[in-house]
């Protein structure tokens, strides 16, 4: 009997905001965009999006195992410049 692939355990986080920013999930620092897909847990996770130009952006997002969830957003139409 051939074995069964095991169930995905993890989803994936695509960030591309339009300019650059720093990305922190659930409080920890992952990097600065461009990056590759970011895999998480599945179940919801705070994201945030800093630029030195703009106010931090947070979103919750829901992450499925198996799935890419992306966020995509222009800072300067979504949030206040500094």
């Amino acid at each position: 009997m051939p074995a069964t692939p095991a169930p995905a355990v993890q989803g994936w986080l695509l960030v591309l905001p339009k300019p650059w920013a720093k990305v922190t999930v659930d409080g920890q620092t992952v990097g600065l965009t461009p990056l590759d897909r970011i895999p998480l847990a599945p179940g919801s996770h705070a994201v945030t999006l800093t630029h030195p130009q703009y106010e931090p952006f947070t979103q919750r997002v829901e992450i499925r195992a198996g799935e890419t969830t992306r966020i995509e957003l222009d800072l300067a139409a979504a949030v206040k410049r500094r």
